[in-house]
């Protein structure tokens, strides 16, 4: 009785009270705590319509959230928020805690919008709602609720740190109150925050205490959020089949949700698993084919900032595997773009940025690792994926033309992209794709050597600092070294080159891509030397390495239904 009464429900605070005071009619706190409910029902008649109604349209709003009727779910919190200003008189001090919750809610609908600023001002609106830190009455619950949303919208705008501090103190409060649907939101925001800082491990066990949690309060939605998690974090881990088994289990409840944002990020989240170990060519068009329907869903149902990571998704593998016209990747990319500057977003950005130079230069193994051919250049302008973006595409638009592959048109849009993605990046990973990118660009010009082996020490040194230093930038600065040569490598270079190059393929672990690659690098450079037994050596470990990762592949393929 008292926890309802301190949850809003005087109506069933009462009769659980009654209940008490029938059980052991001597006792004075029940009594005590019945007639101070009864006291303020009767003061305040119109408190329990007042509560029903407010209720009502919140769990209205929230409904139209999880699928994605925005306006619909913007139009019902405003209604929420309006009543509980209007019936402060009623609510008492229970004013406030509606108040903040309304503004919580339209603070998600923000989120949805792409819209992080005004999402800022909501949540700054609410913590103005919570009673000092002195006052004798805490509300727990709005605590809580703003503590999630916060991370939420944290986690949504790349500010990691802050997300982590949100999170941190909200699974403190939602242990310490015991609330289990709190708990399993915020465990799910706890995995995907910790699959951002590659921390595998932990982020598999929160997401597996979240389906815990799940199972036991038998939250639909919370399940498809942590089967989600749980199997990006497992794919993080390159554990393959129970990684296709806990996306299968997501993607299944996601469907029988129907909520859009779920939805769009099983079809992604499946479909990079396929590309990654799929190879057959129509697994690959079945992976593609599920980026497709991820970008529609989210372009359709508004979800802007989804939208465009779907947009980057799609056409960067459509790009990579050769699925898709050259143009209209293109086209697709830059409608991203342009539709991201208006949210801000720097992480999305700069991904994108890379996307698109890529798509502009050429994606040099395009086909590589799949049975795809290429598909030839057309000369459609747009399809109609491009007109679900907002202002992207759409008719009547004005496009700019598409520059054809090799020319100087393309060459300085793929570096002006580059280059504005190098200016917005904040994570280190991406400043090395970017930089590993703009090596590679000027590698493929005539006097670009010394460039090339600036930007690749760059990326290097980017790698290093997010903690992983991946193979892939030490290849890569080795191949610029030797293509220079000691004019734009400086002294040495060749010898530089040659120890980065052992380096990679005398790793305890070795990535396949990479370790081919410096394999072959080095058959060059013994080839160069008048070594051609070095060189036929190293060739053949360059075959053995990619063998073995063809093979690696079809064995984690043959554990992923539909991947092939």
């Amino acid at each position: 009785g008292q926890c309802l009464a301190a949850r809003r429900e005087p109506q069933a605070a009462a009769a659980a009270l009654t209940q008490a005071i029938k059980l052991d009619p001597k006792a004075r706190e029940p009594r005590e705590a019945l007639e101070a409910v009864r006291a303020r029902l009767k003061a305040q008649p119109q408190l329990e319509l007042v509560l029903d109604d407010l209720r009502l349209v919140e769990e209205r709003a929230l409904r139209a959230l999880c699928h994605s009727d925005l306006s619909r779910s913007r139009q019902q919190l405003e209604l929420m928020l309006k009543q509980a200003r209007a019936q402060a008189g009623t609510l008492g001090r229970d004013a406030g805690h509606w108040e903040g919750r309304a503004l919580l809610g339209l603070a998600l609908v923000c989120v949805d919008e792409g819209e992080a600023a005004a999402a800022a001002d909501y949540i700054a609106a609410c913590r103005r709602r919570l009673p000092a830190e002195d006052a004798a009455r805490q509300d727990a619950r709005l605590e809580g609720a703003l503590a999630l949303v916060s991370a939420a919208v944290a986690l949504e705008t790349e500010q990691l740190v802050e997300a982590e501090e949100h999170v941190a103190a909200g699974l403190s409060l939602a242990r310490s109150t015991r609330s289990d649907a709190l708990l399993l939101r915020l465990l799910g925001t706890s995995s995907a925050l910790l699959a951002r800082h590659g921390r595998w491990g932990e982020a598999e066990a929160a997401a597996r205490e979240g389906l815990a949690v799940a199972a036991e309060s038998g939250d639909s939605h919370g399940l498809a959020v942590c089967r989600l998690a749980l199997g990006e974090s497992l794919r993080g881990q390159r554990r393959v089949a129970a990684a296709g088994e806990a996306l299968r289990g997501a993607f299944a409840a996601a469907h029988a949700l129907g909520h859009a944002r779920a939805l769009s990020a099983a079809h992604s989240s499946y479909a990079r698993l396929q590309l990654e170990h799929g190879i057959a060519p129509d697994r690959v068009a079945s992976a593609i084919d599920k980026l497709d329907k991820a970008h529609s869903i989210s372009s359709i149902n508004g979800l802007r900032g989804a939208a465009c990571d779907d947009a980057h998704n799609l056409f960067l593998a459509a790009t990579r595997h050769g699925s898709r016209p050259r143009a209209e990747c293109v086209r697709g990319l830059r409608a991203a773009l342009a539709e991201d500057a208006a949210l801000h977003s720097s992480s999305a950005h700069a991904r994108l940025s890379g996307a698109l130079a890529l798509a502009l230069l050429g994606d040099p193994a395009a086909g590589v690792g799949s049975a795809t051919p290429p598909v030839e250049e057309s000369v459609e302008t747009t399809t109609a994926a491009l007109a679900l973006l907002p202002g992207g595409g759409g008719r009547g638009a004005r496009e700019e033309p598409v520059p054809p592959l090799g020319s100087a048109a393309a060459a300085a849009e793929a570096q002006r992209s580059l280059e504005a993605g190098l200016g917005i990046a904040t994570s280190h990973l991406e400043r090395a794709d970017l930089l590993g990118l703009l090596c590679l660009r000027h590698l493929a010009t005539p006097d670009g050597g010394a460039a090339a082996v600036r930007f690749a020490r760059e990326a290097c040194e980017a790698s290093h600092a997010s903690g992983f230093a991946r193979p892939l930038e030490r290849v890569n600065l080795a191949v610029a070294l030797l293509a220079a040569g000691e004019e734009g490598g400086g002294p040495g270079a060749e010898a530089e080159a040659t120890a980065l190059l052992e380096a990679v393929t005398t790793a305890p672990e070795q990535d396949p891509a990479s370790a081919s690659r410096a394999h072959r690098a080095l058959a060059l450079v013994h080839e160069a030397a008048g070594q051609p037994g070095l060189a036929a050596a190293c060739l053949e470990k360059a075959e053995a390495v990619e063998t073995a990762g063809w093979e690696a592949r079809k064995a984690a393929a043959a554990s992923i239904p539909g991947a092939g």
